[in-house]
């Protein structure tokens, strides 16, 4: 299985999302913890 908190992913969930949408993170880092705080 490959590893996916690479900033490349944190890129392509950006493009597929709508324009009107902002992501809760920026960062690997930060995805890591709205991970944690969402229970996930």
């Amino acid at each position: 299985m490959k590893n996916i908190a690479t900033g490349g992913v944190l890129e392509r969930i950006r493009r597929l999302a709508p324009s009107h949408v902002t992501a809760p993170f920026k960062t690997v880092a930060e995805w890591r913890e709205w991970q944690l705080s969402e229970g996930q």
